[in-house]
């Protein structure tokens, strides 16, 4: 997704994409699936979060938490 702000908060991202996480976390998952929301600014700049049931975790593009990023729960 298109995010004007690429530098904002997780909570903020939180907030924008409210809708979009909600139905993120409809999603069945198990080991082998997860939902993530990626978000790209319009310079190129990305980033990523592990969307879970109960928090949004800020990931690298191995998937892996980032060691500065937020989570929100």
């Amino acid at each position: 997704m298109f995010a004007p702000e690429i530098l904002a908060s997780i909570q903020q991202f939180a907030e924008d994409f409210k809708e979009e996480i909600a139905q993120l976390r409809v999603i069945a998952r198990d080991k082998a699936i997860t939902a993530e929301l990626w978000l790209r600014s319009k310079h190129g700049t990305w980033r990523f979060f592990l969307v879970t049931p109960n928090s949004l975790v800020e990931i690298d593009r191995e998937g892996k938490p980032v060691v500065s990023g937020q989570t929100i729960g």
